[in-house]
């Protein structure tokens, strides 16, 4: 198998067939990446089409220069690009936590909506690193060698922000 900077070269000069085979092997975790974001596998696949086209005009326009994997480097696009797309239609970025509970009293269900709503503030709150991270891990539920390859990171770096994340948050929860 050819590697992904040959076919990025091999596209940068022209040849669309080299971009192709990157979209086969990419176009998965792209839409994962996507679909994380937006919870709807329409809008996702939508999502990912334009992110795809947002990476093949960056290499054709400013050239792929090689800082790590190309994975890495496309999925942080398709997560800008989502992020971007949710700030201009301000929806949320996640599921309203409550749809697991099957509490039929109101009562239960007004309760575990407040703890949701303060569960995601909270999160809202951590550093971005981290913020991701806890995204990924939980509403996600990636792995951490999953977390540290998109990351461009070691799983003992994932697992130690994990690590600080959890202790914010716990310090969140004690001053609010």
């Amino acid at each position: 198998m050819i590697n992904d900077e040959v076919l990025i070269q091999q596209f940068a000069k022209g040849d669309n067939r080299a971009f192709d085979i990157l979209v086969k092997k990419y176009h998965p975790n792209i839409y994962w990446m996507a679909l994380h974001y937006v919870k709807d596998c329409f809008l996702a696949e939508d999502l990912a089409q334009e992110a795809l086209i947002k990476i093949l005009m960056s290499i054709r326009k400013e050239g792929y220069r090689q800082q790590g994997k190309f994975l890495s480097w496309a999925l942080q696009i398709t997560a800008n690009h989502c992020i971007d797309y949710l700030r201009k239609n301000k929806r949320k970025k996640f599921p309203d936590l409550t749809v697991a509970y099957h509490a039929v009293d109101p009562e239960q269900i007004f309760i575990q909506k407040q703890i949701s709503e303060k569960l995601l503030s909270s999160i809202d709150q951590l550093p971005s690193t981290q913020r991701e991270l806890v995204y990924c891990k939980y509403f996600g539920e990636m792995k951490f060698k999953d977390i540290a390859a998109i990351s461009g990171t070691s799983i003992n770096t994932a697992t130690g922000r994990m690590r600080y994340a959890l202790s914010n948050l716990r310090k969140l929860k004690a001053a609010g």
